[in-house]
């Protein structure tokens, strides 16, 4: 993208110097979007399914399967949008089209901040997930507290 986008200079400056640079950008954005989607549902479910080895509580197991559905759906929405939030898929990178009534698009800013929003919120969640399995175990408070802590460094 920086390459061939001209990402990291400002917009109207590449529009006079190299206008074709501005759909080259466009159209590596749908990659990124594809490829971050996939990024962050595999991470998460690859911990889900840890956990779902480590604990085997009734309750446990299924707060992690919804938690495992909703970043599912999550994805889906993702990827479905990638390819359906302007009809046709051209206006992505044409957005001309979209102000001269040849296209619909959505508001695409505005969907990726409420997925992002659905994200961090099954980040803080698969976080405590395992606090209540962590403090039902029959150890010491300490060890309790060090567990809790190993668990919280998922969030670095």
């Amino acid at each position: 993208m920086v390459k061939i986008g001209g990402v990291g200079r400002h917009m109207p400056y590449i529009k006079m110097t190299n206008p074709g640079a501005v759909i080259h950008w466009a159209k590596s954005l749908i990659a990124v979007e594809l490829a971050y989607g996939f990024a962050v549902l595999f991470a998460k479910l690859s911990i889900l399914s840890f956990y779902l080895k480590i604990f085997t509580s009734k309750n446990f197991r299924l707060a992690a399967y919804i938690v495992y559905g909703s970043l599912l759906a999550n994805a889906c929405a993702g990827f479905v949008v990638v390819f359906t939030a302007c009809i046709p898929f051209e206006a992505r990178w044409h957005p001309e089209m979209a102000t001269s009534g040849k296209a619909k698009c959505i508001n695409v800013d505005m969907f990726w901040r409420w997925i992002s929003f659905a994200n961090i919120l099954t980040d803080f969640v698969m976080l405590a997930l395992p606090w209540s399995s962590i403090w039902s175990l029959h150890t010491s408070r300490n060890q309790k507290v060090g567990l809790t802590l190993m668990f919280l460094t998922g969030s670095m």
